[in-house]
């Protein structure tokens, strides 16, 4: 049993789930053109349906803030380098490493089947600033040399020096390149859901940090040979940035050897201080983050009657419905039987869809907290897809779930209350509350077989008729136009 609504009117409420490998922005497109078609179709008196959430939002509004970070950060190297090396060649051949490599990581996802996802455009966020690194490095010797072979009695060919210069380097690099990729391995032995997250982060950086070491080596001593021999500047010397910084390290340098053995030990208190503070951290599985949907549930006690739990989830969504922020809200009251998450209709659990606001989402959800906080039920408040991963990590939709077992459950409620009442006084504690649970009535039938015996009826006939008249028997079908229902007949409850 249960029941649903929208916008505080009567709705049927639809879940759609996806395949595992199902691609869910492409699905939603299809379940969005379905939906249309439906709206064409209905019969008076019922409204087109509406999305109240949909995890294709989430994941294109995260898929572009990584994408957004990914272009930020190719811009800020591409000034960087231009204020160093102060030579629109030189940053050209060195900026060229960054386009290659994400173009030569794409084929590898494309051949081994990955996708773009938030880890994977992270992955390569990370990596956005080294992978300029190797190519840098490079062209740095090779104009290095072909400064020196320009100033030398008798130069040299022109692709002999780069060739060189980049054999004088390579060896450098690799190592480099192995030292980082090695760094990054252990995240494709973490087990379960951790190593579902970071692996794709790692593939995407370790691709794309070997994708750069090879073009450093190919592509980039090749535009440096149609780009750098005829440049005008090849006799200049640094930049001012470089010439500025080359100083202040010369004199940093002094005064550190000057004060060796009290910067070793400084550093060496330092780390140690830094170590000793690790366990003071704060710790979670993972950060917090903006979902722009909350899930709220009002769970009343076992055994409420449909009707009151409909009337305290239209109070709710009334309440809900005040807050500025709040722009849909869609309730469910009960779970079906078959349900992945069945539940009595004392669960109550709504979807609340929310627009930007100048207002934190950490403020708005306190504000909904105190507005709930009136009803005459326990209240929990937090987000669909952080929802759902405390409830595959912890088993409870809830981020620290405490257990009490035993035999005696009014010990237990007792426990569970004097638990409650100190855990009250934790702060940043929220959404405390006891799991709902009730003693269900049941009746014990003994048997005397000896009187069944003299009266010549069967134990496992007396059962069976007894199971019967209890559970119902089906007896006939009743037929009305094109549904078809059992009739069933049992004692009265």
């Amino acid at each position: 049993r249960g029941d649903g609504s929208f916008q505080g009117k009567p709705a049927v409420i639809l879940s759609v789930q996806k395949q595992p490998a199902a691609d869910s922005v492409r699905l939603t497109r299809e379940v969005e053109k379905a939906i249309e078609e439906l709206a064409r179709s209905l019969p008076e008196g019922l409204e087109a349906p509406s999305f109240l959430f949909k995890q294709a939002d989430f994941i294109e509004h995260s898929v572009n803030n990584v994408a957004e970070a990914l272009r930020d950060g190719a811009i800020l190297v591409a000034v960087i380098l231009f204020l160093f090396l102060l030579n629109v060649r030189t940053t050209i051949i060195s900026l060229m490493a960054i386009p290659v490599s994400l173009l030569a990581t794409a084929l590898v996802f494309r051949h081994f089947g990955l996708s773009i996802n938030t880890m994977t455009l992270g992955g390569l966020a990370i990596a956005i600033g080294e992978l300029v690194d190797d190519a840098v490095v490079g062209v740095e010797n090779v104009l290095r040399r072909l400064k020196l072979n320009r100033a030398a009695s008798t130069p040299r060919p022109v692709i002999e020096v780069i060739a060189a210069a980049t054999l004088e380097v390579r060896s450098a690099i690799v190592y480099a390149t192995v030292i980082i990729v090695l760094v990054f391995v252990p995240l494709f032995v973490l087990p379960g859901i951790e190593g579902r997250l970071f692996t794709p982060l790692g593939i995407a950086y370790i691709v794309s940090i070997l994708a750069s070491m090879i073009v450093s080596v190919t592509l980039t001593p090749v535009m440096a040979y149609y780009l750098l021999p005829r440049m005008k500047q090849l006799h200049a010397g640094d930049s001012p940035l470089v010439i500025w910084l080359k100083r202040a390290d010369a004199r940093l340098l002094h005064w550190s050897f000057a004060r060796a053995r009290g910067l070793l030990a400084g550093a060496l208190l330092l780390v140690l201080l830094v170590a000793a503070s690790v366990p003071f951290f704060p710790r979670s599985f993972l950060p917090p983050f903006n979902e722009g949907t909350l899930t709220v549930n009002v769970l009343l006690n076992p055994g409420t009657s449909l009707s009151e739990s409909n009337r305290i989830g239209t109070l709710a969504e009334q309440l809900l419905g005040d807050v500025p922020e709040v722009t849909k809200v869609g309730r469910r009251t009960g779970r079906a039987e078959l349900d992945e998450h069945a539940e009595g209709v004392h669960y109550t659990e709504m979807d609340v869809d929310l627009k930007a606001s100048d207002r934190s989402r950490a403020q708005i959800v306190a504000d909904i907290r105190q507005r709930l906080g009136t009803l005459p039920a326990a209240s929990n408040v937090g987000q669909p897809i952080s929802h759902r991963l405390d409830h595959l990590l912890s088993g409870v939709r809830a981020q620290i779930a405490l257990k009490i077992y035993g035999d005696d459950l009014d010990t237990l409620r007792g426990l569970a209350a004097e638990m409650r009442g100190r855990l009250a006084k934790i702060a940043g504690v929220t959404d405390l509350q006891i799991e709902k649970q009730v003693l269900i009535p049941q009746v014990k039938i003994h048997l005397d077989y000896e009187k069944a015996a003299r009266y010549g009826v069967a134990p496992g006939n007396l059962l069976r008729s007894l199971e019967q008249m209890i559970e119902g028997e089906r007896i006939t079908e009743i037929v009305e136009g094109n549904r078809r229902f059992d009739l069933l007949v049992r004692l009265p409850e």
